[in-house]
């Protein structure tokens, strides 16, 4: 009897610990009571610009002969996200913008650097909101995994995404709009991350609250 006894007083203690501190096993619950301040940060990716791993011949991609010393990271340049996010390739006006981005890129067979990261121009054209750009985002990620593990040979490393080659954007930079901030954050040697800096859901609010 005293067993029991012993036993219930112990649950009967570690129900109150547990209604006392209020935690799920997903952390702390939310209360309701008082006003509360929702974080908003997208934490994308989880690796520090510096952090990213460098191809060593990212030029050649660029241009055969390898003489393009390219100054910001494949992301900046790259147009593979741009097809995903705005789905537009059956648009005339798409094709058209793709076409001009393209052409810019080269003078007499050379790589020109861009005015403006490639992603940014396509954002803007497609009027994609920051919501929607994440949720592209991660469909695409999940897009790329499938692909390596469907793909990959036998023992090939899978696909990391510190690598520059599989880096993925940061809308928390992208929507910004700062092209100063933008270039600064994916530049490849010493890349610069502001301390602060406004994110805006899309590119018509920016234009709204510049001055």
């Amino acid at each position: 009897m005293k067993k029991y006894i012993a036993i219930f007083i112990v649950l009967a203690f570690v129900g109150i610990f547990s209604s006392c501190t209020n935690e799920t096993p997903n952390g702390p619950e939310r209360t309701t009571e008082g006003p509360t301040e929702e974080t908003t940060a997208f934490q994308w990716p989880a690796f520090a610009p510096e952090d990213i791993r460098l191809h060593p011949n990212l030029g050649i991609l660029y241009y055969e002969d390898g003489t393009f010393n390219p100054t910001y990271r494949n992301c900046y340049y790259d147009f593979n996200f741009s097809r995903w996010l705005c789905k537009k390739d059956d648009d005339p006006k798409y094709s058209e913008l793709f076409n001009i981005v393209e052409k810019k890129r080269y003078t007499d067979g050379k790589f020109n650097e861009p005015d403006e990261m490639t992603l940014v121009t396509f954002v803007k054209y497609c009027e994609i909101t920051r919501k929607e750009f994440v949720a592209a985002l991660e469909s695409y990620k999940q897009f790329l995994l499938r692909q390596d593990a469907k793909n990959a040979p036998v023992g090939f490393d899978k696909l990391v995404f510190d690598y520059e080659m599989w880096e993925l954007p940061n809308p928390d930079i992208i929507y910004t709009f700062d092209n100063e901030i933008i270039n600064a954050y994916y530049r490849r040697e010493n890349p610069i991350v502001p301390d602060e800096y406004k994110t805006y859901e899309s590119y018509e609010e920016y234009l709204k609250a510049k001055p």
